[in-house]
């Protein structure tokens, strides 16, 4: 799969750029996800640990679609993959592409809120202390 991500600074935070195949393989991801969940955190915390870069998807109203996304996992991957192709932060950083700098493993989950995918950033993503 062809999909190109990019990533950009919104108030010192990065977030992914609104492309829309990459915003459509991540939703199917998280849905496929669904399957999985157990009503524990192991399924979520086992997609987490498999993957270099992993997407909260959860309800936003304030979207054109619905859905928001949050990096869970990978932020910082994503910053050193910008810094060592010149890529600015506003530009496409091409990911999943054969001729990307190099490969990610790319995992999504579902989340109920924005909040909850704050959470799981939190407490199995980047923001662990």
């Amino acid at each position: 799969m062809l999909v190109n991500a990019g990533a950009r600074h919104i108030q010192g935070r990065m977030t992914v750029n609104d492309d829309p195949q990459f915003r459509m393989a991540i939703i199917a991801m998280a849905n496929d996800v669904l399957a999985l969940l157990d009503g524990t955190t192991k399924p979520i915390k086992k997609i987490i640990d498999a993957n270099d870069l992993v997407m909260g998807v959860f309800p936003d109203l304030n979207s054109e679609d619905g859905v928001g996304l949050l990096i869970i996992k990978g932020e910082k991957r994503l910053e050193a993959i910008a810094g060592r192709t010149g890529a600015p932060f506003a530009g496409a950083i091409p990911l999943f592409s054969p001729s990307a700098p190099e490969h990610l493993k790319v995992g999504a989950i579902p989340c109920e809120s924005y909040e909850q995918a704050v959470a799981a950033r939190r407490v199995f993503g980047d923001a662990r202390p």
